[in-house]
């Protein structure tokens, strides 16, 4: 089930979320019902679950007149608190990654379904939401904050609020993080969803050859989710630059 959290911004029920993956993860998601959660440490960013400067320096205020004895000890503290802050929660949470937009996105295009074959699930976080009311697993989610690590002191130290901060460099990617606590050393989990609930509808790369959207019709409805599968237009040729007849006016 999906459940609020305190320190967790969520957005609008409406707001449109879309999911850029390749078939294979598609296929995936169809065969096995189920929406894969990576851990927090496998998302290659370095800074993902960690702590900011200030948290850090905060720890290593350690005043100049106390005596050798205590200052070392002083120093042994903030050395193994940072060593416990760097792990963070990599093996305690695991996220899906979602890009929050109203419309297609050509660099999530790029840079997550480039080839022939990739795919964008649309949702929204109200069909997100419900998706898991019949599912075991609790699921938080949450917008992510982009933020200056060097200087950004947050208001809480929450695990799962710490999962929903990144680095300026990656605001263009305006993502929606589902989140979920499962202490394991598997490099993700799979989470049953609902699937009908949370795909509102597919669209196909804007490269795809034009029999790759039926194909994809066909393949889901085999697999029993009613959705609709179409081509992106994001390369289409503008359709108001086609002749008109003498009498068609602007519209």
């Amino acid at each position: 089930m999906f459940k609020d959290h305190p320190d967790l911004s969520q957005p609008n029920g409406s707001t449109v979320l879309w999911r850029y993956v390749p078939l294979a993860q598609l296929l995936s998601l169809l065969e096995h019902r189920a929406l894969w959660f990576a851990r927090l440490d496998k998302l290659k960013d370095p800074y993902e679950g960690v702590p900011t400067k200030p948290q850090i320096d905060d720890l290593w205020k350690i005043p100049a007149e106390l005596p050798v004895e205590e200052r070392e000890h002083g120093r042994r503290i903030a050395e193994y608190y940072t060593r416990i802050l760097s792990r963070g929660s990599h093996d305690l949470l695991f996220v899906s990654c979602w890009h929050v937009n109203d419309d297609e996105s050509a660099a999530m295009w790029r840079v997550y379904a480039h080839s022939g074959e990739g795919i964008a699930i649309k949702s929204s976080f109200e069909r997100f939401r419900d998706s898991f009311d019949d599912t075991k697993q609790v699921v938080y989610g949450g917008m992510i904050e982009y933020v200056d690590f060097a200087s950004y002191r947050p208001t809480t130290d929450n695990l799962f609020a710490r999962a929903t901060l990144k680095r300026r460099s990656f605001i263009h990617e305006q993502e929606f993080r589902g989140i979920v606590m499962h202490p394991t050393n598997e490099p993700g989990i799979p989470v049953p969803v609902d699937l009908d609930r949370l795909i509102s509808e597919i669209y196909v790369s804007p490269t795809a050859d034009p029999w790759y959207a039926p194909l994809m019709q066909r393949m889901c409805a085999r697999y029993g989710v009613k959705v609709e599968v179409r081509q992106s237009e994001l390369l289409r040729h503008p359709a108001y630059l086609a002749p008109r007849d003498s009498g068609e006016g602007a519209t």
